[in-house]
Protein backbone atom coordinates (compact mmCIF):
# COMPACT_ATOMS: atom_id res chain seq x y z
CA UNK A 1 0.00 0.00 0.00
CA UNK A 2 1.89 3.11 -1.39
CA UNK A 3 0.91 6.68 -1.52
CA UNK A 4 3.58 9.05 -2.51
CA UNK A 5 1.21 12.42 -2.20
CA UNK A 6 0.66 11.57 1.04
CA UNK A 7 -2.99 12.88 1.04
CA UNK A 8 -5.29 10.79 3.48
CA UNK A 9 -7.24 8.05 2.46
CA UNK A 10 -10.09 9.44 0.62
CA UNK A 11 -13.24 8.12 2.17
CA UNK A 12 -12.07 8.69 5.78
CA UNK A 13 -11.16 11.91 4.67
CA UNK A 14 -15.02 12.64 3.16
CA UNK A 15 -16.11 10.88 6.79
CA UNK A 16 -14.44 13.00 8.93
CA UNK A 17 -15.69 16.15 6.53
CA UNK A 18 -19.13 15.20 7.49
CA UNK A 19 -18.71 14.83 10.93
CA UNK A 20 -17.55 18.36 11.30
CA UNK A 21 -19.86 19.99 9.64
CA UNK A 22 -22.99 18.04 11.73
CA UNK A 23 -20.41 19.44 14.62
CA UNK A 24 -19.71 22.48 13.09
CA UNK A 25 -16.19 21.90 14.34
CA UNK A 26 -13.56 22.23 11.50
CA UNK A 27 -10.83 21.93 13.16
CA UNK A 28 -11.05 18.57 13.60
CA UNK A 29 -10.65 17.51 10.63
CA UNK A 30 -7.39 19.82 10.57
CA UNK A 31 -6.16 18.84 13.58
CA UNK A 32 -6.45 14.93 12.33
CA UNK A 33 -4.99 16.24 9.09
CA UNK A 34 -2.09 17.41 10.59
CA UNK A 35 -0.99 14.00 12.55
CA UNK A 36 -1.62 12.09 9.58
CA UNK A 37 1.15 14.37 7.81
CA UNK A 38 3.64 13.83 10.92
CA UNK A 39 3.23 9.91 11.20
CA UNK A 40 3.89 9.95 7.19
CA UNK A 41 7.17 11.02 6.80
CA UNK A 42 8.55 9.89 10.29
CA UNK A 43 7.08 5.94 9.70
CA UNK A 44 5.48 6.22 5.94
CA UNK A 45 1.80 6.05 4.64
CA UNK A 46 0.46 2.93 5.69
CA UNK A 47 1.26 3.49 9.09
CA UNK A 48 -0.51 7.04 8.95
CA UNK A 49 -3.48 5.59 6.64
CA UNK A 50 -4.10 2.89 9.69
CA UNK A 51 -3.79 5.77 12.24
CA UNK A 52 -6.42 7.65 9.87
CA UNK A 53 -9.12 5.34 10.01
CA UNK A 54 -8.57 4.49 13.56
CA UNK A 55 -9.23 7.88 14.56
CA UNK A 56 -12.11 7.94 11.80
CA UNK A 57 -13.92 5.52 13.36
CA UNK A 58 -13.15 6.47 17.00
CA UNK A 59 -14.92 9.80 15.79
CA UNK A 60 -17.79 7.82 14.32
CA UNK A 61 -18.56 5.80 17.93
CA UNK A 62 -18.05 8.78 19.92
CA UNK A 63 -20.49 11.00 17.86
CA UNK A 64 -23.25 7.94 17.75
CA UNK A 65 -22.43 7.65 21.42
CA UNK A 66 -23.21 11.66 22.10
CA UNK A 67 -26.17 11.68 19.33
CA UNK A 68 -27.86 9.03 20.91
CA UNK A 69 -27.79 10.30 24.67
CA UNK A 70 -28.32 13.84 23.53
CA UNK A 71 -31.37 12.58 21.87
CA UNK A 72 -32.56 10.32 25.24
CA UNK A 73 -32.22 13.65 26.81
CA UNK A 74 -34.00 15.41 24.49
CA UNK A 75 -37.07 12.83 23.81
CA UNK A 76 -37.40 12.48 28.04
CA UNK A 77 -37.69 16.69 27.69
CA UNK A 78 -39.66 17.03 25.12
CA UNK A 79 -42.09 13.83 26.56
CA UNK A 80 -41.94 15.57 30.16
CA UNK A 81 -42.80 18.94 28.62
CA UNK A 82 -45.64 17.33 26.39
CA UNK A 83 -47.62 15.75 29.65
CA UNK A 84 -47.26 18.95 31.38
CA UNK A 85 -48.67 21.06 28.98
CA UNK A 86 -51.42 18.08 28.88
CA UNK A 87 -52.17 18.02 32.45
CA UNK A 88 -51.87 22.12 32.62
CA UNK A 89 -54.03 22.39 29.68
CA UNK A 90 -56.44 19.19 30.47
CA UNK A 91 -60.07 20.71 29.54
CA UNK A 92 -58.47 21.53 26.22
CA UNK A 93 -56.30 18.23 26.17
CA UNK A 94 -60.12 16.22 26.67
CA UNK A 95 -61.95 17.90 24.17
CA UNK A 96 -58.92 17.70 21.84
CA UNK A 97 -58.48 13.69 22.56
CA UNK A 98 -62.81 13.08 22.93
CA UNK A 99 -63.20 14.90 19.57
CA UNK A 100 -60.21 12.45 17.65
CA UNK A 101 -61.64 9.30 19.94
CA UNK A 102 -65.40 9.77 18.34
CA UNK A 103 -64.42 10.28 14.27
CA UNK A 104 -62.05 6.96 14.88
CA UNK A 105 -64.21 5.15 16.33
CA UNK A 106 -66.80 6.01 13.88
CA UNK A 107 -64.11 5.30 11.38
CA UNK A 108 -63.00 1.77 12.56
CA UNK A 109 -66.71 0.98 12.80
CA UNK A 110 -67.74 1.89 9.02
CA UNK A 111 -64.09 0.75 8.39
CA UNK A 112 -64.65 -2.92 9.65
CA UNK A 113 -68.18 -2.92 8.11
CA UNK A 114 -67.07 -2.27 4.80
CA UNK A 115 -63.96 -4.57 4.95
CA UNK A 116 -66.66 -7.21 6.11
CA UNK A 117 -68.56 -7.09 2.85
CA UNK A 118 -65.90 -6.45 0.11
CA UNK A 119 -64.34 -9.92 1.83
CA UNK A 120 -67.55 -11.50 1.22
CA UNK A 121 -67.01 -15.02 -0.48
CA UNK A 122 -63.04 -14.32 -0.34
CA UNK A 123 -61.75 -17.19 0.84
CA UNK A 124 -63.13 -19.86 -1.96
CA UNK A 125 -60.35 -20.67 -3.63
CA UNK A 126 -61.69 -20.92 -6.86
CA UNK A 127 -63.51 -17.56 -6.91
CA UNK A 128 -62.16 -15.95 -9.76
CA UNK A 129 -63.32 -18.91 -11.97
CA UNK A 130 -66.54 -19.78 -11.06
CA UNK A 131 -69.65 -18.11 -12.17
CA UNK A 132 -73.41 -18.64 -11.59
CA UNK A 133 -75.27 -18.93 -14.60
CA UNK A 134 -78.46 -16.62 -15.27
CA UNK A 135 -81.61 -15.70 -16.89
CA UNK A 136 -82.84 -12.92 -18.24
CA UNK A 137 -86.72 -13.22 -18.29
CA UNK A 138 -88.31 -9.78 -19.25
CA UNK A 139 -85.52 -7.13 -18.17
CA UNK A 140 -85.14 -8.84 -14.72
CA UNK A 141 -82.34 -11.26 -14.31
CA UNK A 142 -82.93 -14.08 -12.12
CA UNK A 143 -80.54 -17.55 -10.84
CA UNK A 144 -83.22 -19.63 -12.41
CA UNK A 145 -82.00 -21.67 -15.39
CA UNK A 146 -82.95 -25.36 -16.52
CA UNK A 147 -82.77 -27.97 -14.68
CA UNK A 148 -80.72 -30.06 -17.30
CA UNK A 149 -78.78 -27.35 -18.53
CA UNK A 150 -75.76 -28.19 -15.59
CA UNK A 151 -75.15 -32.04 -16.14
CA UNK A 152 -75.02 -31.17 -20.27
CA UNK A 153 -72.35 -28.09 -19.89
CA UNK A 154 -70.02 -30.39 -17.60
CA UNK A 155 -70.61 -33.73 -20.19
CA UNK A 156 -70.25 -31.58 -23.81
CA UNK A 157 -67.66 -28.86 -22.61
CA UNK A 158 -64.09 -29.12 -22.06
CA UNK A 159 -63.95 -25.87 -20.58
CA UNK A 160 -66.50 -26.19 -17.65
CA UNK A 161 -64.16 -28.25 -14.81
CA UNK A 162 -66.69 -28.54 -12.23
CA UNK A 163 -70.35 -28.58 -12.20
CA UNK A 164 -72.87 -27.77 -9.31
CA UNK A 165 -77.04 -27.00 -8.89
CA UNK A 166 -78.13 -25.68 -6.02
CA UNK A 167 -81.47 -25.56 -3.82
CA UNK A 168 -81.78 -23.75 -0.39
CA UNK A 169 -84.22 -25.26 1.55
CA UNK A 170 -85.19 -25.26 5.55
CA UNK A 171 -86.60 -28.75 6.95
CA UNK A 172 -87.19 -30.31 9.90
CA UNK A 173 -84.03 -32.93 11.36
CA UNK A 174 -84.75 -34.97 13.84
CA UNK A 175 -81.85 -37.09 15.35
CA UNK A 176 -82.93 -39.26 18.06
CA UNK A 177 -85.09 -37.33 20.46
CA UNK A 178 -84.37 -33.83 19.53
CA UNK A 179 -85.66 -31.90 16.41
CA UNK A 180 -84.58 -29.23 15.20
CA UNK A 181 -85.48 -26.66 11.83
CA UNK A 182 -82.32 -25.87 9.96
CA UNK A 183 -81.09 -24.89 6.72
CA UNK A 184 -80.46 -27.25 4.11
CA UNK A 185 -78.71 -27.12 0.60
CA UNK A 186 -79.05 -29.79 -2.12
CA UNK A 187 -76.44 -30.24 -4.22
CA UNK A 188 -74.18 -32.40 -6.81
CA UNK A 189 -71.16 -33.98 -6.35
CA UNK A 190 -69.05 -30.95 -7.18
CA UNK A 191 -69.93 -28.93 -4.26
CA UNK A 192 -67.02 -29.17 -2.13
CA UNK A 193 -64.29 -29.60 -5.34
CA UNK A 194 -65.63 -25.77 -6.49
CA UNK A 195 -66.32 -23.72 -3.03
CA UNK A 196 -63.82 -24.21 -0.08
CA UNK A 197 -65.73 -25.32 2.57
CA UNK A 198 -63.50 -27.22 4.59
CA UNK A 199 -64.68 -31.20 5.44
CA UNK A 200 -63.11 -31.50 8.54
CA UNK A 201 -64.45 -35.60 8.93
CA UNK A 202 -64.39 -37.28 5.97
CA UNK A 203 -63.64 -37.56 1.98
CA UNK A 204 -64.66 -34.36 0.20
CA UNK A 205 -64.46 -36.44 -3.03
CA UNK A 206 -67.03 -38.97 -1.74
CA UNK A 207 -68.92 -37.45 0.74
CA UNK A 208 -71.79 -37.20 -1.80
CA UNK A 209 -71.06 -40.61 -3.41
CA UNK A 210 -74.29 -42.00 -2.03
CA UNK A 211 -77.95 -40.52 -2.26
CA UNK A 212 -79.08 -40.65 1.09
CA UNK A 213 -75.29 -38.71 2.43
CA UNK A 214 -75.73 -36.04 4.36
CA UNK A 215 -73.35 -33.49 5.63
CA UNK A 216 -73.47 -31.84 8.57
CA UNK A 217 -71.84 -28.26 9.80
CA UNK A 218 -69.87 -29.22 13.30
CA UNK A 219 -72.42 -26.95 15.27
CA UNK A 220 -75.48 -28.85 13.95
CA UNK A 221 -73.59 -32.44 14.26
CA UNK A 222 -72.74 -31.32 18.00
CA UNK A 223 -76.16 -30.30 18.93
CA UNK A 224 -77.70 -33.36 17.58
CA UNK A 225 -74.94 -36.05 18.76
CA UNK A 226 -73.28 -34.01 21.01
CA UNK A 227 -69.39 -35.90 21.81
CA UNK A 228 -70.97 -38.53 19.76
CA UNK A 229 -69.65 -39.69 16.66
CA UNK A 230 -71.44 -38.52 13.86
CA UNK A 231 -70.13 -40.41 11.04
CA UNK A 232 -72.88 -43.57 10.12
CA UNK A 233 -75.68 -41.92 12.04
CA UNK A 234 -79.06 -41.33 10.98
CA UNK A 235 -81.05 -38.05 10.60
CA UNK A 236 -84.69 -37.86 9.44
CA UNK A 237 -85.75 -35.28 7.38
CA UNK A 238 -89.07 -33.30 7.38
CA UNK A 239 -90.27 -36.58 9.28
CA UNK A 240 -90.45 -38.64 5.78
CA UNK A 241 -87.27 -39.58 4.59
CA UNK A 242 -83.65 -40.86 6.25
CA UNK A 243 -80.15 -39.65 5.53
CA UNK A 244 -76.72 -41.15 6.53
CA UNK A 245 -74.28 -38.70 8.22
CA UNK A 246 -70.85 -39.61 6.07
CA UNK A 247 -68.95 -35.76 6.59
CA UNK A 248 -68.83 -33.04 8.97
CA UNK A 249 -67.70 -29.61 7.34
CA UNK A 250 -66.74 -26.68 9.04
CA UNK A 251 -69.47 -24.02 10.16
CA UNK A 252 -69.89 -21.56 7.19
CA UNK A 253 -68.08 -18.17 7.22
CA UNK A 254 -70.15 -15.05 8.56
CA UNK A 255 -69.23 -13.29 5.15
CA UNK A 256 -70.42 -16.24 3.01
CA UNK A 257 -73.16 -16.22 0.05
CA UNK A 258 -73.69 -19.66 0.28
CA UNK A 259 -74.53 -21.22 3.99
CA UNK A 260 -76.42 -23.58 5.86
CA UNK A 261 -76.49 -26.26 8.13
CA UNK A 262 -76.94 -29.38 6.21
CA UNK A 263 -75.43 -30.29 2.57
CA UNK A 264 -77.64 -33.44 0.95
CA UNK A 265 -77.78 -34.57 -2.30
CA UNK A 266 -79.76 -33.07 -5.08
CA UNK A 267 -80.63 -35.97 -6.77
CA UNK A 268 -82.61 -37.35 -3.85
CA UNK A 269 -85.08 -35.11 -5.78
CA UNK A 270 -85.42 -37.69 -8.84
CA UNK A 271 -84.03 -38.12 -12.02
CA UNK A 272 -87.33 -36.72 -13.84
CA UNK A 273 -87.18 -33.04 -12.19
CA UNK A 274 -82.94 -33.15 -12.70
CA UNK A 275 -83.36 -33.76 -16.16
CA UNK A 276 -86.33 -31.69 -17.52
CA UNK A 277 -85.40 -28.35 -19.20
CA UNK A 278 -87.80 -26.64 -17.30
CA UNK A 279 -86.48 -23.54 -15.09
CA UNK A 280 -86.22 -23.91 -10.68
CA UNK A 281 -82.56 -24.51 -9.97
CA UNK A 282 -79.66 -22.66 -9.44
CA UNK A 283 -76.23 -23.44 -11.59
CA UNK A 284 -72.95 -22.87 -10.77
CA UNK A 285 -70.01 -23.70 -13.01
CA UNK A 286 -66.01 -23.69 -12.60
CA UNK A 287 -64.65 -22.66 -16.28
CA UNK A 288 -61.11 -22.86 -17.06
CA UNK A 289 -58.95 -20.15 -16.42
CA UNK A 290 -57.77 -19.62 -20.20
CA UNK A 291 -61.92 -20.02 -21.23
CA UNK A 292 -63.01 -17.06 -23.19
CA UNK A 293 -66.55 -15.88 -21.28
CA UNK A 294 -68.23 -14.63 -23.65
CA UNK A 295 -67.98 -17.26 -26.27
CA UNK A 296 -69.08 -19.70 -23.68
CA UNK A 297 -71.81 -17.61 -23.10
CA UNK A 298 -72.80 -17.78 -26.40
CA UNK A 299 -72.90 -20.94 -26.31
CA UNK A 300 -75.09 -21.63 -23.70
CA UNK A 301 -77.68 -19.59 -25.15
CA UNK A 302 -78.08 -21.57 -28.33
CA UNK A 303 -77.96 -24.22 -26.41
CA UNK A 304 -80.94 -23.46 -24.07
CA UNK A 305 -82.76 -22.05 -27.24
CA UNK A 306 -82.49 -25.50 -28.73
CA UNK A 307 -83.62 -27.33 -25.86
CA UNK A 308 -86.19 -25.35 -24.55
CA UNK A 309 -87.07 -22.52 -27.38
CA UNK A 310 -89.03 -19.11 -25.65
CA UNK A 311 -90.92 -17.21 -27.80
CA UNK A 312 -89.09 -14.22 -29.09
CA UNK A 313 -86.37 -15.16 -26.68
CA UNK A 314 -87.44 -13.23 -23.97
CA UNK A 315 -85.19 -15.23 -21.68
CA UNK A 316 -81.72 -14.71 -22.24
CA UNK A 317 -79.04 -16.82 -20.65
CA UNK A 318 -75.87 -15.19 -19.55
CA UNK A 319 -73.15 -15.91 -16.56
CA UNK A 320 -72.12 -13.96 -13.64
CA UNK A 321 -69.01 -14.18 -11.95
CA UNK A 322 -69.12 -15.21 -8.34
CA UNK A 323 -67.12 -12.73 -6.94
CA UNK A 324 -69.60 -10.02 -7.66
CA UNK A 325 -72.00 -12.53 -6.65
CA UNK A 326 -72.49 -10.49 -2.97
CA UNK A 327 -71.05 -6.75 -3.74
CA UNK A 328 -73.09 -5.93 -6.72
CA UNK A 329 -75.75 -8.62 -7.01
CA UNK A 330 -78.20 -9.58 -10.23
CA UNK A 331 -79.72 -5.78 -11.12
CA UNK A 332 -77.62 -4.23 -9.61
CA UNK A 333 -78.88 -5.14 -5.86
CA UNK A 334 -76.08 -5.61 -3.76
CA UNK A 335 -74.40 -3.41 -1.52
CA UNK A 336 -71.13 -1.90 -3.24
CA UNK A 337 -73.23 1.51 -3.35
CA UNK A 338 -73.43 1.72 0.01
CA UNK A 339 -69.98 1.00 0.47
CA UNK A 340 -68.64 3.51 -1.58
CA UNK A 341 -71.85 6.03 0.48
CA UNK A 342 -70.69 4.80 3.91
CA UNK A 343 -66.80 5.16 2.67
CA UNK A 344 -67.15 8.75 2.06
CA UNK A 345 -68.78 9.31 5.45
CA UNK A 346 -66.07 7.59 7.00
CA UNK A 347 -63.45 9.73 5.47
CA UNK A 348 -65.71 13.10 5.78
CA UNK A 349 -66.65 12.28 9.70
CA UNK A 350 -62.26 11.33 9.97
CA UNK A 351 -61.54 14.58 8.15
CA UNK A 352 -63.83 16.57 10.94
CA UNK A 353 -62.33 15.31 13.82
CA UNK A 354 -58.65 15.20 12.30
CA UNK A 355 -59.62 19.10 11.02
CA UNK A 356 -60.99 20.06 14.96
CA UNK A 357 -58.11 18.14 16.07
CA UNK A 358 -55.14 20.25 13.75
CA UNK A 359 -57.46 23.72 14.71
CA UNK A 360 -56.98 23.35 18.57
CA UNK A 361 -53.53 21.97 18.15
CA UNK A 362 -52.80 25.37 16.10
CA UNK A 363 -54.35 27.82 18.65
CA UNK A 364 -52.45 26.18 21.81
CA UNK A 365 -49.37 26.76 19.35
CA UNK A 366 -50.10 30.07 18.91
CA UNK A 367 -49.66 30.62 22.65
CA UNK A 368 -46.21 28.97 22.87
CA UNK A 369 -44.49 30.62 20.28
CA UNK A 370 -41.99 32.89 22.71
CA UNK A 371 -41.77 29.57 24.51
CA UNK A 372 -39.95 28.22 21.20
CA UNK A 373 -37.99 31.42 21.37
CA UNK A 374 -36.46 30.63 24.49
CA UNK A 375 -35.82 27.33 23.48
CA UNK A 376 -33.60 28.49 19.55
CA UNK A 377 -31.93 31.05 22.38
CA UNK A 378 -31.19 28.51 24.48
CA UNK A 379 -29.43 25.86 21.84
CA UNK A 380 -32.04 23.70 20.40
CA UNK A 381 -31.88 23.50 16.62
CA UNK A 382 -34.73 23.93 14.06
CA UNK A 383 -34.91 19.74 13.86
CA UNK A 384 -35.64 19.80 17.54
CA UNK A 385 -38.54 22.15 17.56
CA UNK A 386 -40.32 20.50 14.89
CA UNK A 387 -39.95 16.68 16.46
CA UNK A 388 -41.74 18.59 19.58
CA UNK A 389 -44.52 20.23 17.88
CA UNK A 390 -45.12 16.97 16.05
CA UNK A 391 -44.29 14.31 18.39
CA UNK A 392 -47.09 16.15 20.95
CA UNK A 393 -50.29 15.53 18.51
CA UNK A 394 -49.02 12.42 17.78
CA UNK A 395 -49.09 11.23 21.08
CA UNK A 396 -52.32 12.76 21.36
CA UNK A 397 -53.54 10.84 18.25
CA UNK A 398 -52.73 7.66 20.06
CA UNK A 399 -54.27 7.98 22.95
CA UNK A 400 -57.06 9.02 20.61
CA UNK A 401 -56.90 5.80 18.61
CA UNK A 402 -56.29 3.29 22.02
CA UNK A 403 -59.41 4.78 23.22
CA UNK A 404 -61.16 4.21 20.38
CA UNK A 405 -60.29 0.46 20.09
CA UNK A 406 -61.73 0.12 23.36
CA UNK A 407 -65.04 1.92 22.30
CA UNK A 408 -65.52 -0.29 19.10
CA UNK A 409 -65.01 -3.55 21.02
CA UNK A 410 -67.45 -2.26 23.45
CA UNK A 411 -70.28 -1.03 21.17
CA UNK A 412 -69.12 -3.95 18.06
CA UNK A 413 -72.16 -6.38 19.28
CA UNK A 414 -74.66 -3.41 19.12
CA UNK A 415 -73.58 -2.16 15.52
CA UNK A 416 -73.98 -6.55 14.87
CA UNK A 417 -77.52 -6.13 15.83
CA UNK A 418 -78.06 -3.24 14.20
CA UNK A 419 -75.96 -4.17 10.75
CA UNK A 420 -77.34 -7.47 10.64
CA UNK A 421 -73.37 -8.43 10.37
CA UNK A 422 -71.49 -10.53 11.74
CA UNK A 423 -67.91 -8.81 12.68
CA UNK A 424 -65.60 -10.09 15.30
CA UNK A 425 -63.47 -7.94 16.72
CA UNK A 426 -60.54 -10.27 16.46
CA UNK A 427 -60.22 -8.73 12.84
CA UNK A 428 -58.60 -5.68 14.50
CA UNK A 429 -55.92 -7.93 15.45
CA UNK A 430 -54.91 -8.68 11.43
CA UNK A 431 -51.88 -7.25 11.10
CA UNK A 432 -52.74 -5.45 7.88
CA UNK A 433 -55.83 -3.82 10.10
CA UNK A 434 -52.87 -2.66 12.26
CA UNK A 435 -50.83 -1.45 10.17
CA UNK A 436 -53.43 0.57 8.14
CA UNK A 437 -54.59 2.26 11.39
CA UNK A 438 -51.91 2.84 12.77
CA UNK A 439 -50.91 4.64 9.42
CA UNK A 440 -54.01 6.27 9.66
CA UNK A 441 -53.37 7.49 13.42
CA UNK A 442 -50.06 8.52 12.73
CA UNK A 443 -50.80 10.92 9.63
CA UNK A 444 -53.31 12.51 11.51
CA UNK A 445 -50.87 13.05 14.37
CA UNK A 446 -48.58 14.21 12.32
CA UNK A 447 -50.31 16.65 9.73
CA UNK A 448 -51.97 18.35 12.85
CA UNK A 449 -48.14 19.57 14.47
CA UNK A 450 -46.91 20.10 10.83
CA UNK A 451 -48.00 23.13 10.41
CA UNK A 452 -46.95 25.07 13.38
CA UNK A 453 -43.76 23.20 13.55
CA UNK A 454 -42.62 24.31 9.97
CA UNK A 455 -43.61 27.34 10.17
CA UNK A 456 -42.91 28.70 13.75
CA UNK A 457 -39.74 27.04 13.87
CA UNK A 458 -38.57 28.77 10.53
CA UNK A 459 -38.84 32.18 12.45
CA UNK A 460 -35.52 33.85 14.14
CA UNK A 461 -35.73 33.98 17.40
CA UNK A 462 -34.72 37.36 18.29
CA UNK A 463 -37.95 38.39 16.41
CA UNK A 464 -39.86 35.69 18.12
CA UNK A 465 -38.74 37.20 21.64
CA UNK A 466 -39.35 40.82 20.40
CA UNK A 467 -43.03 39.99 18.93
CA UNK A 468 -41.79 42.14 16.07
CA UNK A 469 -44.81 43.15 13.99
CA UNK A 470 -44.98 41.10 10.70
CA UNK A 471 -42.71 38.34 12.04
CA UNK A 472 -45.22 36.63 14.67
CA UNK A 473 -47.21 33.60 14.15
CA UNK A 474 -49.68 33.60 11.73
CA UNK A 475 -51.76 30.19 11.96
CA UNK A 476 -55.09 32.21 12.11
CA UNK A 477 -55.49 31.95 8.21
CA UNK A 478 -54.75 28.47 7.83
CA UNK A 479 -57.26 27.95 10.68
CA UNK A 480 -59.83 29.84 9.25
CA UNK A 481 -59.28 27.62 5.81
CA UNK A 482 -59.68 24.94 8.11
CA UNK A 483 -62.49 26.09 9.70
CA UNK A 484 -64.75 26.60 6.59
CA UNK A 485 -63.85 23.00 5.10
CA UNK A 486 -64.67 21.59 8.66
CA UNK A 487 -68.58 23.11 8.44
CA UNK A 488 -68.87 22.63 4.98
CA UNK A 489 -67.87 19.03 5.73
CA UNK A 490 -70.16 19.06 8.62
CA UNK A 491 -73.10 20.16 6.86
CA UNK A 492 -72.77 17.77 4.07
CA UNK A 493 -72.99 15.02 6.75
CA UNK A 494 -75.91 16.61 8.11
CA UNK A 495 -77.91 16.70 4.99
CA UNK A 496 -77.21 12.83 4.60
CA UNK A 497 -78.11 12.42 7.59
CA UNK A 498 -81.65 14.10 7.23
CA UNK A 499 -81.77 12.56 4.25
CA UNK A 500 -81.47 9.09 4.97
CA UNK A 501 -83.90 9.38 8.32
CA UNK A 502 -87.10 10.98 6.10
CA UNK A 503 -86.17 7.65 3.56
CA UNK A 504 -86.12 4.96 6.89
CA UNK A 505 -89.01 7.09 8.51
CA UNK A 506 -90.68 6.67 4.86
CA UNK A 507 -89.94 3.27 4.49
CA UNK A 508 -91.31 2.14 8.51
CA UNK A 509 -94.85 4.36 7.76
CA UNK A 510 -95.65 3.93 4.12
CA UNK A 511 -98.67 1.58 3.50
CA UNK A 512 -97.55 -1.14 1.82
CA UNK A 513 -101.50 -2.60 1.77
CA UNK A 514 -100.58 -5.44 4.38
CA UNK A 515 -101.62 -4.93 8.32
CA UNK A 516 -98.19 -7.05 9.07
CA UNK A 517 -99.69 -6.67 13.27
CA UNK A 518 -101.60 -9.62 14.96
CA UNK A 519 -100.36 -12.30 11.99
CA UNK A 520 -99.05 -15.51 13.31
CA UNK A 521 -96.38 -17.49 10.60
CA UNK A 522 -96.65 -21.52 11.63
CA UNK A 523 -94.14 -23.65 9.63
CA UNK A 524 -96.14 -26.91 8.46
CA UNK A 525 -93.94 -30.29 7.82
CA UNK A 526 -94.94 -32.90 5.56
CA UNK A 527 -96.44 -35.08 8.32
CA UNK A 528 -98.94 -32.03 8.38
CA UNK A 529 -99.87 -31.33 4.96
CA UNK A 530 -102.13 -34.46 5.06
CA UNK A 531 -104.29 -32.53 8.06
CA UNK A 532 -104.68 -29.31 6.77
CA UNK A 533 -108.60 -29.34 6.94
CA UNK A 534 -108.72 -30.43 10.53
CA UNK A 535 -105.78 -27.89 10.99
CA UNK A 536 -107.93 -25.02 10.09
CA UNK A 537 -111.07 -26.05 11.72
CA UNK A 538 -109.57 -26.32 14.87
CA UNK A 539 -108.03 -23.05 15.11
CA UNK A 540 -111.01 -21.50 13.38
CA UNK A 541 -112.47 -22.44 16.64
CA UNK A 542 -110.20 -20.11 19.40
CA UNK A 543 -112.31 -17.11 19.68
CA UNK A 544 -108.93 -15.14 19.07
CA UNK A 545 -108.43 -16.43 15.30
CA UNK A 546 -110.08 -13.72 12.82
CA UNK A 547 -109.01 -15.84 9.35
CA UNK A 548 -106.74 -18.45 8.78
CA UNK A 549 -104.35 -19.45 4.98
CA UNK A 550 -102.37 -21.95 4.00
CA UNK A 551 -99.41 -21.18 1.50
Amino acid sequence: MTNLTGKPPRIAKRIFFCLSVYQKNHSIAGDVEEVFFQIFRNKGYLTAAVWYWYQCITAIVKYATFTSNRSTAMLKNYLKTAFRKMWRNRGSTFLNIAGLTLGLSCFIMIFLWVNNEISFDGFHDNIEDIHAITTTIEGMKTYDCPWALGPYLKANFPEVLHMTRLREREMSVKAGEKTVYREIVMVDDDFFRMFTFPVIIGDPDRVQESRNSAVLTAETAEYLFGDDDPIGKTVRMNNSFELIVTGITENPSANSSITFDIVMPLNILGDRRLSTWGYGIETFVLLDKNSDRKVFSGKIREIVNRENPVPDNLNVVDIFSYKKFHLYGLNEMGPVKYIYLFSAIAILILLIASINFMNMTIARSGSRVKEIGMRKVAGASRSDIIRQFIGEPVILAFAGFGLSLIIVIILLPEFNMISGRNISSSVLKNPIMLILLTGVTLLTGILSGSYPALYISRFNPVDIVKSIPGKGYKGIIIRRILIIIQFSASIALIIAAAVIFHQMRFIKTVDIGLEKDNIVVMRINNGMRGSLESIKSELRGLSNTVSITFN
